[in-house]
């Protein structure tokens, strides 16, 4: 995203003014929770290396744990916020203060938003700070803990920097490449992970006039004089990366880079050797429905089913394309969700290189949201998988009403056989059983809250997942 300039002075002054009434961890509590946090993750061959309480005014804005071998744990200094607020044990902070900045913004948010949480969750969180020790609950990750070497679904790291930005515009007021920004490198690794650039090609429909900062061109009959490859060729480099994916190979550098400007093009990115990006996360659906990700949609922070859909999502292996805003609006990123785990904390891939991925607190409780969410694009499916039967939703499955109160209803227009399974946000099957055609379940013994259910035809192996919610 195109950023403006933050007053970070004046974040920080709102961020200690709420520091200095709430209820203080101290420096020997977080450092309990750290080491706690570890044993729960059952990683014994870690260790803190370094501790520091990172401060303002004399004011303490968080724990910051930095582990051996790699990664960190970030603890709160409030007993009233989750005590564990972002964690890795693959990649280390960064060094130029991306990573403080980022956690000192998060962190502000979620004291803001306290007075706005229910009881019952600022007693569950001071719950956890009493238990310091105790019997290690059952946490559920996908993928499963150790299955990557990464911890998210995605083994590779993209940047905006070379090789990936070697073939977007030349900056014409600074003579430098420009950055390949944000939303493209997240679409680029959505891509390379699923290995397809799904049938997409360019062609004059797609010229667009670049308007940014002083910097006017059109894309792509400028293609000369900002030294960036014209449509035909770009094609050409994109039928190369798919014979690449095909194969079972990794992308050359320039396969790479090729991939990066298409993504940016389907977005329609602006570009400059100080920042590049674009002025919504629209841009970014607009960009996977050009790439033919037909069934990819737009959710936002207003959609009851941001945090249920971004759930089955990871779980399903689809890695969903997140933009993350401050409260002003004037600055955000794109990012790349690829972990969940049944704690609530989803695996970031923040497209610096690796810098700062890890596991983060984006917390089921709307309309209390501690983040602030522009929008998420899930059901990001390649052709090859939507072809699959048993990921195919192409089974005219009703349900209905939604939400729901004591009873859901279900069926197809034809007199099929199906298994029926519902399933709560952390992936357990609550409910199992058949039906033929249609069918109602009661809903009377179900808690409220988010569900889905799954209709899977076993004669014609196909299957649909449908979200739904529970309200009283």
């Amino acid at each position: 995203m195109v950023t403006k300039k933050i007053l970070i002075t004046l974040l920080s002054a709102l961020l200690i003014t709420n520091l200095l009434n709430a209820q203080k961890a101290s420096f020997d509590q977080a450092t309990l929770m750290a080491n706690q946090k570890m044993v729960l993750d059952n990683k014994e061959a870690f260790s803190i290396k370094e501790s520091s309480a990172i401060q303002k005014d004399e004011t303490t804005l968080f724990y910051l744990f930095q582990l051996n071998p790699a990664g960190y744990i970030v603890v709160s200094p409030d007993r009233s916020l989750q005590p564990v607020i972002a964690f890795s044990y693959n990649e280390n902070i960064d060094e130029d203060g991306k990573f403080i900045d980022f956690i000192e913004k998060d962190i502000s948010k979620r004291i803001s938003a306290l007075a706005k949480l229910p009881d019952f969750v600022k007693a569950d969180r001071q719950l956890k700070w009493q238990i310091a020790v105790g019997e290690k609950d059952t946490v559920i990750y996908w993928p499963e803990e150790g299955s990557t070497t990464s911890g998210g679904w995605m083994e590779f790291n993209w940047t905006q920097n070379s090789p990936y930005n070697r073939m977007v515009p030349m900056d014409p007021v600074t003579h430098t490449r420009s950055y390949a920004g944000c939303p493209a490198v997240a679409m680029g690794q959505i891509l390379n992970f699923h290995k397809t650039v799904n049938g997409v090609f360019f062609d004059d429909g797609d010229d667009y006039y670049h308007n940014y900062a002083g910097r006017t061109y059109w894309i792509d009959d400028d293609y000369g004089t900002a030294d960036f490859p014209d449509f035909p060729t770009l094609n050409l480099w994109l039928d190369s990366a798919q014979m690449r994916f095909n194969s079972g190979g990794v992308l050359s550098n320039d396969e790479k880079a090729a991939v990066i400007f298409a993504c940016g093009t389907g977005c329609t990115q602006v570009y400059t050797s100080e920042g590049s990006g674009t002025f919504g996360v629209n841009q970014a659906l607009d960009a996977y429905h050009k790439f033919n990700f037909d069934e990819a949609v737009l959710l936002t922070e207003a959609d009851t089913s941001l945090y249920p859909w971004i759930i089955q999502n990871i779980k399903d292996t689809l890695p969903v394309h997140l933009a993350v805003v401050d409260e002003a609006w004037s600055t955000g990123h794109n990012v790349v969700i690829d972990g969940y785990n049944s704690d609530n904390y989803f695996h970031l891939n923040f497209g610096w290189g690796g810098s700062a991925n890890g596991w983060y607190l984006l917390p089921d409780e709307m309309p209390y949201s501690l983040t602030v969410v522009e929008g998420a694009v899930v059901d990001i499916v390649p052709d090859d998988v939507t072809n699959n039967p048993l990921l195919s939703t192409e089974m005219n499955f009703r349900l209905f009403p939604n939400p729901a109160v004591e009873t859901i209803y279900f069926g197809t227009e034809r007199n099929e056989n199906f298994l029926i399974l519902i399933s709560d946000i952390y992936g357990m099957t609550v409910y199992n059983g058949n039906i033929s055609g249609s069918g109602n379940i009661s809903l009377s013994n179900f808690s409220p809250g988010y569900y889905f259910l799954t209709a899977i035809d076993l004669k014609n192996q196909r299957k649909c997942v449908k979200p739904f919610t529970i309200v009283r």
